[in-house]
């Protein structure tokens, strides 16, 4: 059983940018939000006998891993940032994927006794069993397919957030989803934009994507750049939403820094217009500042496994072992 529960929708201050959403809106909801959880962590997946699974004893928070006794770290929120695709529809044995995909899964974590917050990178690719439902909410079947479609098989955005939330808190072992934060991609330019640009410099030789991406290059993103940047994939070429991805994760930070440099009231209702016609989100983020308190961690956590050409499309196929060892080391502590 997966740990998030769809929420009644609430006041809305969009504030974000793309991929670099989530960190905002985190800072904002630990501000508002401090309640203590104390529901029960649901292991699900196949897992091999003892290797990870609720504790017999039944303890609410408590997981047995190879043996020994864990305690899930309830003081940690978790907000699941998507960045939408509206642009990509298919048709699935007769039902329509029709509001378009999850092309950038983040989870980010705060932890507010550290003041840090944790970025978990989640593939688009990652190949899981989707639950299809009609476009009247009903559900048809599941059947394996990239994770991206679980938000298409929705009516609307709240709902596909919704959706892909629990899928995900599936994927990582009833880890709980506290909420949820979507933006569309068309999102990206005006909200750049607003903030006056993001600078960065390119890792890597990116020219296929844009001519000025030269690797070393010292660029300040404007909107449409950004878009490009942490948009464009070649989809003849096996793997590239991994190299997407990295440049995701690269413009996340960058535009955390320009945030914290440009951190006032004036750019937040700047950003606020900007965004808030491409955003959903159950968070109210009317303490948005808070964002300057929290470190982020320099270590971007990415889910394990392997992309591999399937018959129609990439597959990113999880390893199980890595990722059951990373969520009980990051999200676990041992009961003594």
């Amino acid at each position: 059983m997966n740990r998030y529960k769809e929420k009644h929708p609430k006041r809305i201050i969009g504030i974000v940018a793309a991929v670099a959403v989530g960190i905002v809106v985190i800072c904002a909801y630990f501000a508002v939000r401090a309640e203590n959880r104390n529901s029960t962590v649901q292991i699900t997946g196949n897992l091999p006998s003892g290797s990870l699974a609720v504790d017999s004893e039944g303890f609410g928070n408590t997981i047995l891993y190879n043996g020994k006794k864990y305690q899930y770290k309830t003081n940690l929120k978790n907000i699941l940032f998507l960045g939408i695709d509206k642009g990509e529809s298919t048709v699935v044995k007769e039902i329509a994927a029709r509001n378009g995909r999850s092309d950038v899964m983040i989870l980010f974590t705060l932890d507010p006794a550290a003041k840090t917050s944790r970025m978990l990178e989640i593939s688009r690719d990652t190949m899981m069993d989707i639950d299809v439902y009609d476009a009247n909410d009903s559900f048809q079947f599941s059947g394996k397919m990239q994770l991206t479609m679980q938000y298409a098989f929705s009516s609307s955005a709240r709902r596909g957030c919704w959706l892909a939330a629990k899928k995900i808190s599936e994927l990582l072992y009833g880890v709980p989803v506290d909420a949820t934060v979507s933006l569309t991609m068309d999102g990206i330019a005006p909200a750049v934009d607003a903030l006056g640009g993001v600078k960065i410099t390119v890792p890597e030789d990116y020219t296929s994507v844009s001519p000025e991406f030269r690797k070393g290059a010292v660029l300040t993103l404007d909107g449409k750049q950004a878009f490009q940047y942490v948009h464009y994939r070649d989809i003849s070429v096996t793997g590239s939403n991994d190299t997407r991805m990295e440049r995701q994760m690269q413009f996340a930070k960058a535009f955390c820094r320009e945030m914290s440099q440009k951190n006032s009231s004036a750019v937040i209702q700047k950003l606020q217009k900007a965004a808030k016609p491409y955003l959903q989100s159950d968070l109210d983020a009317e303490s948005i500042q808070k964002l300057v308190q929290y470190q982020l961690d320099d270590e971007v956590l990415k889910v394990p496994g392997k992309t591999q050409q399937g018959a129609s499309h990439d597959e990113y196929d999880v390893d199980d072992d890595a990722l059951r060892r990373m969520v009980v080391e990051k999200f676990y502590v041992p009961v003594k």
